[in-house]
């Protein structure tokens, strides 16, 4: 009987744990993902160049021991180098230093070049991650969107993917300084192998130093994501908040609020720095005992010769910018990790809750809107905002829902507009029941306008064809005449006329209006009116009573308001009322 070995079984294990600590701190399944879009033959391009400018100084430096000879009149010692290039340097000395002007002349091409390439390489993955977050985003079910914070979309689309910028910036530093270093290790191995072994060891110690700085640099990492996650919070709600702000008087409290989280940032980021700055110290302290070492052990251990010692030197010097510029790009690409992980852990959850994109053809509706014995819970909620919940609409008619708040009136109009899909239950258009991409195409027949009417910061005309790209100016000022607009045309801009953050260059008034206008230049067969009414006053309250009226038998129309809208027609009205039930709701229906 054999009993196993808990000596090797332990090694086994501490080897898993500490790839995996690694195979974290450094990011490599995202980094593996990153690139995974990215051309082979891009990267192998970049990679190339940086192969080659590396090789072309390594060559150059090696250059440099028959050059010495040449001008002791010494060339005995040089039997590390093909007799021919001997041969060669004793019969064309200009031969040689042209060589050697060449290479360096190459190396500053290739360096160009490689950064140009570096900087188009990197600037493509940032766009196209930033594209693929918010693709993902908005892409995303309603559901689970209207469940995240826009603060934290902003700051990943924004601060997060900056960092990861810099980081792919840095990230290409390290390659460099890291292929240039096993470039002149080689050539230090042609010129002695004892001083190459030496240069290893004080690599390798001076790494191990740096270590718990590392560590260091990849949590405050994390902390400066939920920092500008932080910030980027105040400032949305500052802006957003700016009136509420003014009335009571605390302009100043939210400044000093956002002082207080602009230092926290600028804390963790000097931190960073200091972290990065105590490496290289470290690392510039290794390199100079390693030269002065190497010095000692040429003189008295190693027997180099001067014409090797010199460019042995002149390389080990190089290791010293190029070791503090490969840590430079480590510590900083480590620091950008967390925000990479940020990135890509909200992609994958957005991409887990993504819509159906299938092509499906359009949803025929000429009888009812039926609600059959659903259920539906929001994200982090117990309490269901309905169950077992039915209900009948039919088409070509208008139907008032009312109902106090929280009876689930809008989560009601989310659902028979296609937004949201019930948890259990069936939601019906004739007798085709509406789910997954379906859902997506039927939500193309419906048309939305809410209590509070959002405008993108563009023209008018451009706001209004978000309903119908192919809208020509005179169908939208037919529109705007339905709804009564008419204040457009006395705006010196007409339709050009840019409608400001949110449409707030125009009334609450004058925005329902053009929210209107838009719904109905979709043509849509339902037509859902939440609370459109409720902020006006009564003139343009009638302008859309006497539109909506206009639509009575053309289009089903769904009025959602906490009380019957009075001089409004009504066919067919269904009242929630709150209830003792898990539900939350009981049904009037007349």
């Amino acid at each position: 009987m054999t009993l196993p070995d808990t000596h090797d079984t332990d090694n086994t294990a501490f080897l898993e744990r500490a790839g995996e600590q690694i195979k974290k701190m450094w990011g490599t399944t995202e980094l593996f993902r990153l690139f995974g879009d990215v051309s082979p033959y891009r990267l192998f391009a970049l990679l190339s160049l940086i192969l080659l400018s590396s090789l072309t100084e390594g060559l150059g430096i090696l250059l440099l021991v028959p050059l010495i000879a040449l001008l002791s009149g010494n060339f005995e010692v040089t039997t590390s180098l093909p007799e021919p290039a001997v041969s060669a340097a004793i019969a064309s000395p200009a031969l040689l230093l042209a060589g050697f002007a060449g290479l360096i002349i190459t190396r500053a091409l290739l360096q160009q070049w490689q950064q140009i390439e570096a900087s188009k390489l990197q600037r493509r993955i940032v766009e196209e991650l930033r594209l693929s977050t918010m693709r993902a985003i908005l892409h995303a079910e309603w559901r689970w969107l209207s469940a995240q914070r826009t603060s934290e979309n902003s700051t990943l689309l924004l601060s997060d993917l900056t960092r990861v910028g810099w980081g792919i910036g840095y990230l290409s530093t390290l390659a460099s300084a890291a292929i240039s270093i096993m470039i002149y290790l080689a050539v230090s191995f042609v010129l002695s192998w004892p001083a190459t072994l030496l240069a290893i060891f004080f690599g390798v110690v001076a790494y191990a130093a740096a270590a718990r700085y590392r560590r260091r640099i990849v949590t405050l990492g994390e902390a400066i994501g939920t920092s500008n996650s932080q910030l980027h919070q105040q400032i949305d709600e500052s802006l957003a908040g700016a009136k509420l702000i003014k009335s009571f008087g605390q302009e100043e409290g939210r400044i000093k609020s956002l002082g207080e989280a602009l230092a926290e940032l600028e804390s963790q980021q000097r931190q960073v720095m200091t972290n990065a700055g105590t490496a290289r110290v470290l690392i510039d302290t290794a390199s100079a005992l390693f030269l002065a070492v190497l010095t000692y052990g040429a003189l008295f251990w190693f027997d180099i010769p001067g014409e090797r010692l010199v460019p042995l030197i002149i390389i080990f010097a190089r290791f010293v910018p190029l070791i503090a510029g490969a840590q430079q790009g480590l510590l900083h690409w480590l620091n950008a990790v967390p925000a990479l992980r940020r990135v890509t852990k909200a992609m994958d959850n957005a991409g887990a809750s993504a819509e159906p994109s299938e092509s499906v053809s359009a949803v025929g509706f000429s009888k009812e809107i039926a609600v059959d014995t659903v259920g539906f819970t929001y994200l982090g909620s117990d309490i269901p905002a309905f169950a077992d919940f039915s209900l009948s609409i039919p088409a070509r008619c208008t139907t008032a829902i009312t109902g106090p708040s929280g009876v689930g009136k809008s989560t009601l109009a989310d659902l028979i507009g296609g937004l949201i899909e019930p948890d259990i239950g069936h939601f019906r258009i004739d007798d085709v029941t509406i789910k997954g991409a379906i859902r997506t195409k039927w939500r193309q027949s419906v048309a939305y306008v809410h209590q509070d009417a959002f405008f993108f910061d563009g023209s008018i005309a451009d706001n209004l064809r978000i309903a119908k790209h192919s809208a020509s100016d005179e169908d939208i000022r037919n529109i705007l005449a339905q709804v009564g607009a008419r204040f457009i045309d006395s705006l010196p801009h007409g339709l050009k006329t840019r409608m400001g953050n949110a449409g707030n260059r125009f009334s609450g008034g004058e925005r329902q209006r053009l929210a209107l206008a838009r719904a109905l230049l979709a043509s849509p067969e339902l037509l859902i009116l939440d609370e459109a009414t409720s902020a006006l006053d009564r003139e343009t309250e009638s302008a859309i009573i006497a539109a909506i009226e206009a639509l009575r038998g053309k289009t089903t129309i769904v009025v959602i308001s906490h009380r019957p809208i009075p001089g409004l027609t009504i066919d067919h009205h269904v009242e929630l009322k709150p209830s003792n039930s898990t539900a939350g709701y009981s049904v009037s229906t007349t």
